[in-house]
């Protein structure tokens, strides 16, 4: 990182960190202790303020406030009372990052301006890491799955690459759900209910339950949690005269044991069943899809495309305390079906080589990924003046597509294909790490920590029919492989010179694994792909000026190397992944929030992410695809959000509350080529709710999402660069509803 860089950082943390040092100054009572972590995580809607957290951001139980990375974090009872229940919500909430759907099932994740820039090779990973407890979900970039936020301890999310501790595919951060653990003293559960209308389309509805139940007092319990909703649709397609067709129904379920033989040990099993099945989002314009209002003389919508996402996950973790240290044991296997029928009708007349009006287009398949995990670490305990963090970590993943593509020319006496190709990937890899962390003095402390990763990765494509418009002969098999392996270091400088402050400066590094092409080589395009890294540089403080108010401020550096790009080869055929150019991001982050006022709590975060490709990045052929200077994809350069929550006696028995959240972020590409038509406009997204309780019968609220009603983009997609159509996911119109819930 060049010294100028450098030396920006720096002298922007150092007046922040004067200025809010300054602040127990010119408050009164500042010598007591601050009731609040350093994030800002709320106690159940108690008047008391904030409640220290404890977090595992660093796979060691600590206070969030010791925890010297940019960390937020939020309580399962915080998330319900902003109405946060889906990993997407979170980014309406959290400063530095941006999470997006083109579909219900298929996530992005932008963390400080790293996310997924190639798509459509089966062998990619994600950039950001995507974990349930210890069970990373993030396998293929850009299809990360939509598991409910419901029954949840808290969420962490941790921005900065995590390479070290997490491995690959954490390059930018990771988010962390952490859900409830089962309770073996006490038998208790909760019931909810809720109703929804989304203007100009349908109703929705959610059913959610869960129960904790002791089997064994002290030793042996379980917990059992389900959901069952759906969206509604707002989608209308003319050509079908369907209305309301991108509706979604999500269920949920997890079954949860908890196993404590001795004082020593402790058993978690968990089982997660995830079922998501959704009309294609994709419109024309707001709530319409009619591609014959863009281009006349392109054909009709010939069919919904429909998606579906099937997760099935089984974990098993063994933590073991020697006292001195625990051994903990991580297994998991994480099996996800993604399914889709296509329809591409409407580009197929134009598409096709003799215009032909009633020329069809459409495409089925699925894709199966398999993977397991296993980690073994020794982990120290305590508060001692060194503290250390040994493992070692193996995954098995497995992939296998099958994808079938149709296509009629009538005009072309009937011409008709099925073409139909098979892909079955391997990837084994493996990794040792470990982290130290060591006090200097009572004030000055130091992590260090590194990662050695190796990859095994292979590939087999057989054509099972063969294909005219393609070239393809039945029968014809087509092999690859790659092998890679990286080290992750990271190194931390820590200066606490009271209870309240914490000032850190940090250095660390993340990676994506590479992988093999399946393009055939006579295309020019490479055989395989190496690893891309992101090194990042950050400076922070995090503190408790006052009592009951937190302020946090981050400013960083990410360079971006050897970034993994979908191409294309020359005649439009095929896609690969090359390696090809460098990034960079600075900005920061500014959090702040307390109590207000009895009863009253607020919330802000600021974030700048100046994310910007540093090089042309050129195809097989020499052509550039993306200029230097382009923005990063799904990256805005400035976000605010805020949050606010009230809550008041209504009677001697009733208690009411109101929250609020608000979102506002400038405008960003969908692509890295920074074409106008897929360029996604300013966003404004508030949501509201209100709610009345009683101890006795629990919690009624009606709420607002969108309430605005703003049209806004989350993606734009332009299926074929020399037609003028682009398909848009629009953010869910205006929703009211009301929910019920209580406990027993």
């Amino acid at each position: 990182m060049k010294f100028n860089t450098l030396r920006k950082l720096a002298g922007t943390t150092s007046i922040l960190g004067l200025a809010i040092a300054a602040l127990p100054a010119m408050a009164q009572g500042t010598g007591a202790k601050a009731e609040l972590a350093s994030i800002p995580a709320k106690t159940d809607a108690s008047d008391a303020g904030f409640e220290r957290v404890v977090v595992t951001a660093q796979k060691r139980a600590q206070e969030a406030q010791d925890v010297p990375i940019s960390l937020y974090s939020m309580t399962g009872a915080a998330l319900e009372r902003s109405g946060v229940t889906s990993i997407e919500d979170l980014g309406s909430t959290v400063a530095g990052i941006e999470i997006g759907a083109a579909n219900p099932g298929m996530l992005y994740v932008n963390i400080r301006g790293v996310t997924d820039l190639s798509a459509g090779n089966l062998q990619n990973s994600a950039s950001n890491g995507f974990y349930l407890d210890e069970t990373p979900l993030s396998a293929v970039g850009g299809l990360q799955p939509e598991v409910g936020l419901w029954d949840v301890e808290r969420v962490e999310v941790l921005r900065g690459p995590q390479g070290t501790l997490f491995g690959e595919g954490s390059m930018g951060g990771t988010i962390r759900v952490i859900t409830k653990k089962p309770d073996a003293t006490d038998f208790f559960g909760r019931v909810g209910v809720g109703a929804s209308k989304t203007a100009n389309g349908g109703w929705g509805h959610t059913t959610k339950a869960s129960v904790n139940v002791p089997i064994q007092r002290d030793a042996l319990a379980m917990t059992l949690g389900v959901s069952d909703q759906k969206s509604a649709g707002w989608l209308d397609i003319p050509d079908l005269s369907t209305k309301d067709a991108n509706d979604a129904k999500q269920t949920d379920g997890r079954l949860a044991l908890r196993w404590t033989p001795s004082k020593a040990l402790t058993v978690d099993a968990t089982y997660l069943s995830h079922r998501l099945n959704n009309g294609d989002f994709y419109a024309t314009s707001p709530g319409v899809l009619n591609p014959r209002e863009i281009i006349p003389t392109t054909a009709p919508v010939a069919f919904l495309t429909t998606r579906s996402s099937v997760v099935d996950m089984s974990s098993l973790t063994l933590n073991y305390d020697f006292g001195p240290a625990s051994l903990v044991s991580a297994s998991s296997l994480f099996k996800h079906r993604l399914g889709s029928n296509n329809d591409f009708t409407p580009l197929a007349p134009l598409a096709s080589p003799v215009y032909d009006a009633s020329a069809t287009s459409s495409s089925y398949g699925y894709n199966d990924l398999n993977v397991f995990t296993q980690e073994l670490r020794l982990v120290s305990n305590g508060r001692s003046r060194l503290d250390w963090t040994l493992g070692v970590y193996y995954k098995d993943d497995k992939r296998d597509q099958d994808s079938t593509w149709r296509f009629s020319i009538p005009v072309l006496g009937g011409f008709r294909e099925t073409y139909n190709i098979v892909t079955n990937a391997t990837n084994k890899s493996s990794a040792v790490f470990g982290e130290v962390g060591y006090a200097l003095t009572e004030q000055f402390s130091a992590q260090a920590g590194v990662r050695y990763y190796t990859e095994k990765k292979a590939f087999t494509e057989t054509d099972v029919t063969g294909s005219m418009i393609f070239g393809k002969v039945a029968g014809t098999r087509r092999t690859g492989d790659n092998d890679a392996s990286d080290v992750s270091p990271k190194l931390t400088l820590n200066w606490k010179p009271n209870a309240d402050m914490l000032f850190f400066a940090k250095t660390s590094k993340g990676f994506r694994g590479g992988g093999a092409n399946t393009a055939p080589a006579h295309y020019n395009a490479p055989g395989g792909y190496d690893p891309e890294s992101v090194q990042a540089y950050e400076l922070g403080v995090k503190t408790t000026p006052v009592p009951n108010w937190y302020v946090n401020a981050y400013a960083y550096r990410n360079n971006w190397k050897d970034l993994q790009l979908t191409l294309i080869t020359g005649d439009g055929l095929f896609i690969y992944t090359a390696n090809a150019g460098r990034a960079s991001a600075t900005g920061g982050e500014l959090e702040l929030g307390g109590r207000v006022a009895r009863g009253l709590t607020v919330g802000v975060g600021l974030s700048y992410t100046d994310a910007k490709i540093e090089e042309d990045v050129r195809n097989a052929l020499g052509a550039i695809v993306a200029k230097s200077g382009n923005r990063i994809p799904k990256t805005s350069k400035f976000k605010i959000a805020f949050t606010a929550d009230y809550t008041f006696a209504l009677t001697e028995s009733l208690k009411g509350s109101i929250h609020g959240r608000y979102r506002e972020a400038s405008e960003n590409y969908s692509e890295a080529a920074n074409r106008i038509a897929q360029l996604n406009d300013p966003t404004k997204q508030l949501y509201m709710k209100f709610a009345v309780s009683n101890a006795k019968w629990g919690e009624l609220s009606i709420f607002g999402d969108n309430l605005l009603n703003r049209d806004d983009t989350t993606f734009k997609l332009r299926g074929l660069d020399f037609i003028p159509l682009v398909f848009k996911t629009y953010v869910r119109p205006r929703t009211l509803g009301v929910e019920y819930s209580t406990n027993f």
